[in-house]
């Protein structure tokens, strides 16, 4: 399911996919988006732009591809802490 938001200062938001209480995958103007819910007891989310060999990964092996990168950011958060990105759609 494709879905799009939008606001006055926001690019256009497509959620690609998504699994409920997973995670969901966005199109970010020409950029890829993962948003991994984490935690146990504390529930937090870990939002990352998809780099370049995570995107070609995605190309080459779709949603199968971002189940995986979805499980590795739950099992270890902290190894994408500096990429994590707040809910701001800037360029």
């Amino acid at each position: 399911m494709v879905t799009k938001q939008q606001c006055g200062y926001c690019h256009i938001v497509e959620v690609l996919f998504e699994e409920r209480w997973n995670f969901r995958f966005f199109r970010v103007a020409e950029r890829f988006e993962l948003e991994v819910l984490c935690g146990t007891s504390a529930v937090y989310t870990v939002r990352i732009a998809l780099n370049e060999e995570e995107r070609a990964n995605y190309e080459e092996h779709g949603e199968a591809f971002v189940h995986r990168l979805a499980q590795r950011v739950r099992d270890r958060p902290q190894d994408y802490s500096e990429r994590h990105r707040h809910r701001q759609h800037t360029t």
